[in-house]
């Protein structure tokens, strides 16, 4: 957490923040809640040794709140990506889904940089007997919503309703996922809502698509 205009943050340790030393520079992400996609590059005054409150060189853009996270940024002369580099761990309600990486003079692809399926999470079938809604998938509006059937939450896809034994819809990013199909639903379980910014003034997680129902 941390205020506008000041250049102190509260953290609390998820994974070793005690990497974080002076003049390492870092990211900020308010992945979830108020502000959701807000983010900026700062740089540590002193070592972050786990939970507590620290300084970084320049004043806050924005405020971050409960949902935000901070992130060692690692940075390179020249990068060469010849494997296969995902992020250190994938999102998980609290932290994750973060690949970040801040390159001098140049970075060349030969391999592959994978996010996949590293985002908000997709919907959880709420039963094992298969007699319910299925879960909306997880966005950046909020957590997965539990049994709303063929509802969407706003990028993440809808469930299957409850008598249709059909899939659940796909989510959206930047375009529409596939919608689920109707096949006796009271009406059609949507696809997400697209969203984004082109500009990347806000970065957003990919969302999440909706479980089946039965």
């Amino acid at each position: 957490t941390g205020t506008v205009g000041s250049t102190s943050v509260t953290v609390v340790e998820q994974h070793s923040i005690w990497r974080v030393g002076p003049g390492d520079a870092v990211l900020l992400h308010q992945s979830r809640g108020t502000g959701v996609g807000n983010w900026e590059l700062n740089w540590a005054v002193s070592d972050f040794v786990g939970s507590g409150t620290y300084t970084l060189r320049n004043p806050l853009k924005y405020t971050y709140i409960d949902g935000a996270q901070i992130a060692l940024i690692p940075m390179f002369s020249t990068c060469n990506i010849t494997g296969t580099v995902t992020p250190l761990a994938p999102w998980n309600g609290t932290w994750g889904g973060i690949l970040a990486v801040i390159c001098r003079d140049t970075m060349t692809v030969s391999g592959t940089l994978n996010a996949n399926g590293t985002g908000y999470r997709g919907g959880i079938m709420p039963d094992s007997g298969w007699i319910s809604n299925g879960n909306s998938g997880e966005s950046q509006l909020g957590p997965s919503m539990i049994g709303n059937g063929y509802y969407g939450n706003g990028g993440g896809g809808a469930g299957g309703c409850d008598y249709s034994a059909t899939g659940g819809s796909g989510a959206s990013y930047g375009t529409e996922g596939t919608n689920g199909g109707g096949n006796g639903c009271a009406s059609p379980h949507r696809m997400g809502y697209s969203y984004g910014e082109e500009t990347l003034d806000r970065l957003f997680f990919g969302s999440g698509g909706g479980s089946a129902g039965g």
